[in-house]
């Protein structure tokens, strides 16, 4: 998005994995104004100490000394779909890349509000399934917050990925994989028919 806003996101090592999914529990902060960034940052870090962070530990049976909370800053995207993806399904470590894809930015997706369209691949970069997820509404950058509004009707129910955009992130998640030495997890964002890596980290309870 043009102009000085900025996206202020928690990057733990313990958020999307393989074991414990944290979707909700730290904070985020979208359209941060260049002068507010420093607050941001810190209500982000903070966010680790919150007592419903502590609940959420409780239940997983972790504790806060395992938490390791890195903060990441990047302008602001106007987003035309974004999402997440697993260099393997979390639940079928013989798997290949699982993509899940939301209209709009993917902030209600990482944050566990809703569902988008699941595509799992093979080993070799197959498309095995592609479940389409309905969505009526989508969260768009505004210029002070994030704006809900509605989806084209037409596309609602539609593919919200392309096969060379599949195919892409595929790639993306492959090269990453292969850089970083172990299974990872992605968020990504297409503004317009831009890809843009939002963060990868790895995939918890994954080894190479």
């Amino acid at each position: 998005m043009d102009g000085d806003l900025f996206a202020v996101r928690s990057s733990a090592n313990c958020e999307d994995g393989a074991l414990n999914s944290f979707a909700g529990i730290f904070e985020s902060r979208l359209c941060v104004p260049r002068s507010e960034v420093t607050d941001a940052v810190t209500a982000v870090r903070a966010s680790a100490h919150t007592e419903r962070c502590k609940v959420y530990l409780d239940q997983v049976g972790l504790s806060s000394t395992q938490i390791s909370m890195d903060v990441i800053v990047q302008r602001m995207l106007s987003a035309r779909i974004a999402g997440v993806a697993f260099s393997r399904h979390p639940l079928r470590p013989d798997s290949g890349t699982l993509i899940e894809v939301v209209h709009g930015l993917g902030e209600t997706l990482v944050g566990g509000q809703s569902h988008g369209d699941q595509i799992e691949l093979d080993a070799k970069g197959n498309t095995l399934t592609y479940q389409v997820a309905h969505q009526s509404h989508r969260l768009v950058a505004g210029p002070v917050r994030p704006v809900r509004e509605p989806v084209p009707l037409l596309e609602q129910s539609a593919m919200k990925m392309t096969a060379g955009e599949i195919a892409e992130i595929d790639a993306l998640v492959r090269a990453l994989r292969t850089r970083m030495g172990c299974e990872i997890d992605v968020e990504f964002a297409y503004a317009k028919n831009d890809l843009y890596l939002l963060q990868a980290r790895p995939l918890t309870g994954s080894t190479s």
